[in-house]
């Protein structure tokens, strides 16, 4: 049996758009998904962790090409 496709209803689109929006912003990785939620849907917090994961990363690059991969990875 098929079903017809129906659209959300505006308000309910609105209100989906804007919660995947947000989600792409804090990228759905776990800790700054956290600290967005905890602080209130605050995106400073949010992106402090993530340039946090960031720094991480940078630093763990150890190749003979270092330059080259962080040159990639910025």
């Amino acid at each position: 049996m098929l079903r017809r496709k129906k659209p959300l209803e505006r308000s309910l689109h609105n209100k989906a758009m804007m919660l995947f929006k947000q989600y792409m912003l804090v990228e759905g990785m776990p800790k700054p998904l956290i600290a967005f939620i905890e602080k209130n849907k605050n995106f400073s917090v949010c992106d402090r962790e993530k340039r946090d994961i960031l720094d991480l990363y940078r630093s763990d690059i150890n190749a003979q090409y270092k330059s080259k991969v962080l040159s990639i990875f910025d």
